[in-house]
């Protein structure tokens, strides 16, 4: 791994935590999408892309993020993508929806890659739901790369996963709390004078 494909790992490896850390606290849905884009006759070896897009939703059935985009078919061990991706969904069925993406990033290697790697794509598919949070998702997208696939087309499929913020809610677990008092002050939310003591028992809101 070179130092500039480390340093964007490091820097990847990061803003994932950081969502995680956002979305524990935040109302807002986290939204993850994840699968296989199979491109047909590409104009290089990488004929096959991962995808990794992890965004929050801000509304309307809009969502904004980030993606990785890394070579999984094909030979172009190394190659990968990062950028900025936007999804948008409409429900069409009870448990069906329709989305569309788009896609703005760079990246390159394995030698597919001759201009400066800048990456376009835009997807069109199905997302049908199994479960509260989950779905498959498939369809179709257009890729194009600077300096390597001009244009291609790719089938696409996949795995969705949608949590809310009360997804994320600790009502309902066995939480428990210590609190001591002391003639010194607190450490819980009350404050006594004389005498030391100490409770162990379950959290109450």
């Amino acid at each position: 791994m070179t130092k500039s494909q480390s340093h964007f790992t490091g820097k990847f490896g990061s803003f994932l935590a950081a969502m995680m850390v956002v979305s524990s606290g935040s109302a807002a849905a986290l939204e993850v999408q994840t699968g296989l884009d199979v491109l047909q006759d590409p104009d290089t070896t990488i004929e096959g892309l991962h995808r990794l897009y992890m965004g929050y939703s801000i509304g309307d059935g809009l969502s904004l993020g980030q993606s990785l985009y890394s070579a999984a078919q094909g030979d172009a061990g190394g190659a990968f993508f990062w950028g900025y991706e936007a999804v948008k969904t409409w429900p069409i069925l009870r448990s069906v929806d329709v989305y569309t993406s788009g896609f703005l990033g760079g990246g390159g290697g394995a030698s597919q890659v001759s201009g400066d790697g800048l990456m376009l794509r835009y997807g069109l598919g199905l997302d049908v739901s199994v479960s509260k949070n989950w779905g498959i998702i498939g369809g179709l997208s257009h890729i194009a790369i600077d300096g390597g696939d001009e244009g291609a087309t790719a089938m696409s499929i996949g795995l969705s996963y949608s949590a809310g913020a009360s997804d994320y809610s600790w009502e309902g677990l066995p939480i428990y709390s210590v609190a001591a008092r002391s003639s010194l002050g607190s450490f819980g939310e009350e404050v006594t004078r004389g005498g030391t003591s100490a409770g162990l028992g379950p959290c109450r809101s």
